[in-house]
């Protein structure tokens, strides 16, 4: 079954808010006992700057990634959203929401200069809980579909799934080498920035903060905003940035403040915390209601680090998104990722983004949606071409027929038209010839 509802965020304490779980809100890496000081407004660009140059030389060492995850995932389900997926599947003793519960490994290697991705994806346990005493529900047909082994390039995102049974895909016909095949998938590569934040786990976003941009660009956002560079509309925001400053062990903390106006006039608070242990990286957001921090959490993210030969790189990360008003009202999400092993600016394989690294073999199918072409896997590991989407399959000994028929009638045509010459000539020459 495809994944259902927006599993898309790396959660962990939502669910403790909400009372589903005991573990108590901690938001890691920041010390309880800091003492906070603004600093003056003249000094914001400077401590932006800062921020901005070391958070960026941080990362732009990374050459190539290769690493390892375990991923607890746990999503909230709202009635509404289970009752239009599942409908009278949903056991009469089940709660009207559900938790989803997803433990998966992962592994990903990617090349950062071209940008190439491989990830390979192995879920340990699926389950759907009751909200009430996390009782398991049990459907038959629900499970995860994003198990497998996928790679993206700038030109295709191309995904196999090894554990999934041979079948018969429609597109390819009535063609019987595609009877009961191992099949992979061809997409362009939008499709999979679509899945992201799903079953498509990438090490470069933990790298992000408040936005969708890395951490150094939503800074220098920051700072061009208030040097008047987007505008005096936006530069008056902006300006409502506030930077505090925390010293410990002789090291300094900062902390960033900014209210932010959404569509309908609410303001909500970003609250992020950068840690000198972490190479000034942040180590903590939070989102709260109101245009004044203490307010409501409605979301919050921290972030552990780890050295790897001198670079920092995120070793855990906790995202959580609180519910407004009743539990059922809001999809809840839920996710804690652990990083297991990593190596970074070692030589990655010489096929690791190759089909051999999805795991295809001989007879294997790509069906490439970009070409509406199915491919077969040859002896020698190549994809050739075996038929287009949804092409009559004609037999070859009809084929054969039909070829050496064609050839009979082009060589009939060509006997008659001969004669035909010879018959002109002929005549012609009759009438040349004095009587």
């Amino acid at each position: 079954m495809a994944r259902f509802g927006k599993i898309s965020y790396v959660l962990w304490l939502a669910f403790a808010y909400c009372g589903f779980f005991d573990t108590e809100v901690s938001y890691a890496q920041v010390p309880a006992d800091l003492a906070w000081h603004k600093v003056q407004p003249s000094a914001r660009s400077q401590i932006l700057e800062l921020l901005s140059v070391q958070t960026r030389a941080n990362y732009e060492r990374i050459e190539t990634l290769q690493a390892s995850y375990s991923v607890h995932h746990e999503d909230y389900l709202s009635r509404d959203f289970v009752k239009e997926a599942f409908g009278a599947r949903l056991p009469k003793d089940s709660s009207p929401a559900l938790i989803r519960e997803i433990e998966v490994n992962q592994k990903v290697a990617i090349d950062m200069e071209s940008g190439r991705v491989f990830r390979e994806r192995e879920t340990k346990r699926f389950r759907l809980l009751t909200t009430t005493s996390r009782k398991p529900v049990i459907m038959p047909g629900v499970g995860d579909a994003d198990d497998g082994r996928s790679i993206v390039t700038s030109e295709d995102y191309t995904f196999f799934n090894p554990k999934q049974p041979p079948a018969t895909s429609v597109v390819a016909g009535d063609n019987p080498k595609a009877q009961n095949k191992r099949m992979a998938h061809r997409l362009a590569p939008e499709k999979a920035r679509g899945r992201e934040y799903s079953g498509l786990l990438d090490p470069r976003t933990f790298y992000r903060c408040a936005s969708n941009q890395k951490s150094w660009e939503e800074l220098q956002m920051y700072l061009s905003t208030l040097k008047g560079e987007k505008g005096a509309d936006q530069q008056q925001k902006v300006q409502k940035l506030e930077i505090d400053e925390a010293e410990q062990a002789g090291s300094i903390w900062y902390r960033l403040r900014l209210p932010i106006t959404s569509p309908d006039g609410k303001f909500t608070t970003w609250t992020s915390v950068w840690s000198p242990l972490a190479g000034y990286n942040p180590v903590s957001l939070i989102f709260s209601k109101g245009e004044n921090a203490g307010g409501p959490i409605t979301k919050s993210i921290s972030w552990e680090w780890k050295q790897v030969d001198g670079i920092f790189f995120p070793a855990v990360i906790h995202e959580v998104w609180h519910p407004d008003g009743l539990p059922d009202n809001v999809d809840t999400l839920n996710e804690v990722i652990t990083l297991k092993e990593c190596s970074l600016n070692s030589p990655l394989p010489s096929n690791q983004f190759s089909y051999g690294a999805l795991g295809l073999k001989t007879g294997d199918l790509i069906l490439d949606d970009m070409e509406s072409t199915v491919f077969i896997v040859n002896d020698a590991g190549i994809p050739v071409r075996l038929a287009g989407y949804n092409e009559e399959y004609v037999a070859p000994a009809l084929a054969r027929r039909t070829k050496f028929g064609w050839l009979l009638a082009v060589n009939a045509a060509g006997i008659a038209i001969a004669l035909l010459v010879v018959v002109l000539i002929r005549r012609r020459r009759r009438k040349s010839i004095p009587t």
